[in-house]
């Protein structure tokens, strides 16, 4: 079983050509990262010697990732590696647990920061409705109660300045399209140009001092040709 958004095992940037004879024991990378000492180091090894990660693509009992067990222990230093090693922020186990929420809940403050750094959804909540910022709500961290208020309040105006601008679009093309219809309409309904050769209908005009005259306006090859026959 593996986690969802987890890539399979052996995808991880550290894989070597003879991963499949140089693979860790399943759980090693995640017996590194608990380590009290040497932590850091332990995990670089399990890398390099082909550990994925995102957890060597099994699920432990503890249903976690590498990544969540770093940020609840609180280990600055092991995050940021399996972050540049390309372990994925926002991955969640079988239950939708993340990282930011682990770190969260045990007030984590340096491993939050750096989560958040690496691109970590401030607003996803697991499958329990339950965000980042309510597990540090009912923990009482206050510290990092702020800063992910802060951060879903920079994430929603993000989003409503999207949904705003895509409104603008609309709004736009939607004038856009009445404008033309409008002008498809008008086009419809104006008088056509005589063609070459018509004659126009004959109007009567009175001219001063002069009998009545019938003046008949004519195209002829394009041009406006203006023949009248006067009455006596």
């Amino acid at each position: 079983m593996s986690y969802r958004g987890v890539p399979a095992p052996g995808a991880g940037p550290y894989q070597s050509p003879n991963a499949q004879q140089q693979r860790n024991e399943p759980g090693a990378l995640h017996d590194a990262v608990s380590l009290h000492h040497g932590a850091a180091a332990a995990v670089a090894r399990a890398l390099l010697s082909g550990g994925d990660p995102n957890g060597d693509g099994e699920l432990l009992s503890n249903d976690v990732t590498p990544l969540m067990s770093a940020a609840s222990i609180g280990n600055a230093e092991v995050v940021a590696l399996l972050l540049r090693a390309g372990a994925r922020v926002d991955a969640e186990s079988s239950f939708g647990k993340r990282a930011l929420a682990c770190a969260a809940g045990e007030g984590r403050l340096g491993a939050l920061k750096l989560l958040l750094a690496g691109g970590a959804d401030c607003v996803l909540a697991a499958d329990d409705g339950r965000t980042a910022l309510d597990l540090a709500r009912a923990a009482e961290h206050a510290p990092i109660v702020a800063i992910l208020k802060e951060a879903v309040a920079l994430a929603e105006g993000a989003d409503a300045a999207a949904s705003a601008s895509e409104r603008r679009a609309v709004d736009s093309l939607h004038s856009g399209v009445v404008a033309e219809v409008a002008a498809a309409k008008a086009e419809a309904v104006r008088p056509k140009a005589f063609h070459s050769g018509a004659v126009a209908r004959p109007q009567a005009y009175t001219v001063p001092g002069r009998n009545t005259a019938t003046w008949t306006g004519r195209l002829q090859h394009g041009r406006g040709v203006e023949t009248r026959d006067v009455g006596v």
